[in-house]
């Protein structure tokens, strides 16, 4: 009582509060916290739709993506030296027809094939190596190491990379 007058001495709000004897403060009960209600089955339902549906979707895009992972061990056998290193265009060819279908792919030829090769995969410059391709392929004129790194390089790059449509 005596704190309240010391605190605003002259607010009849305090003055009324000291005179009346309100007691101890009283505290509710604990609200009991369990997971009776209908929202918990609700959530965990709609969770569980989620993980089945992520996980189809990613075992779907894992079954579709096999043609690349089975290119990218075929290019490292070409990298290994046990493949010939014109493997690498046809790895590239393989994979363009599966993943564009042979109707667009399979009629590419010369500047046009290398520049639908560039246009549909990230970091990828196979124009820049075009001549020492045809030469490898045509001429049987092995590149020097920095273009046939360049080669490996895009094919790799072109079979992890490319937009299939």
């Amino acid at each position: 009582m005596s704190l309240l007058w010391q605190i605003a001495p002259s607010d009849s709000l305090a003055q009324t509060v000291a005179e009346m004897n309100l007691g101890p403060l009283q505290e509710p009960a604990a609200v009991p916290f369990t997971f009776d209600t209908i929202g918990w089955p609700i959530l965990a339902a709609v969770i569980l739709v989620l993980i089945v549906t992520l996980t189809f979707f990613q075992i779907r895009k894992h079954i579709r993506n096999r043609y690349r992972r089975e290119a990218l061990a075929e290019l490292q056998k070409v990298t290994a030296g046990e493949m010939n290193l014109t493997h690498c265009m046809v790895l590239v060819k393989r994979t363009a027809i599966h993943a564009f279908g042979r109707e667009k792919t399979g009629k590419l030829a010369g500047k046009e094939w290398f520049s639908f090769l560039d246009e549909n995969a990230k970091n990828v410059a196979f124009l820049s190596v075009q001549t020492e391709v045809e030469a490898l392929i045509y001429k049987d004129e092995m590149p020097e190491n920095t273009a046939k790194e360049k080669i490996i390089k895009n094919t790799k790059n072109w079979i992890a990379t490319h937009a299939a449509r």
